[in-house]
């Protein structure tokens, strides 16, 4: 779809833009290409939340200006959904902090808790190294 906006750029999409990890494809967000007017003819891609706030402010937003989705949902472009905020905001907003596990020693069974990424195999955890050296001298 073709739109000019309030500065004159013509303004093609919005388009949803694909991620692909781990060999998965999942919308990611909703993006838009401007394209400037005057002599130097400029492309630009830029998120389609962005580019609504623009619009409904009518002005262009400073460089140090994030667009923030409130329900977290990158896809509801909603302007009543939509606020500004600077990108530090932004970032301590949804930083969701470590995945925390909740762990029972095999050994002497005392509940413990590790950050999710050092727990491989839930099944062999222990508490502390004595323990698993506890537990080895068990088996062995």
């Amino acid at each position: 779809m073709l739109t000019v906006d309030f500065l004159g750029r013509q303004v093609y999409g919005p388009y949803i833009e694909i991620s692909k990890r781990k060999g998965k494809e999942k919308p990611r967000r909703m993006v838009v290409c401007l394209y400037g007017s005057g002599r130097k003819v400029r492309r630009k891609n830029m998120a389609y939340a962005r580019w609504k706030m623009e619009c409904h402010l009518k002005r262009e937003l400073l460089r140090e200006e994030t667009v923030d989705h409130d329900d977290e949902d990158t896809l509801n472009d909603e302007i009543d959904n939509l606020k500004i905020m600077s990108l530090g905001d932004n970032i301590r907003k949804s930083n969701k902090g470590p995945k925390i596990a909740n762990l029972i020693c095999r050994s002497c069974g005392t509940s413990f808790t590790r950050l999710a990424r050092r727990t491989k195999d839930p099944e062999r955890s222990y508490c502390s190294p004595s323990c698993g050296s506890k537990s080895r001298l068990c088996a062995g």
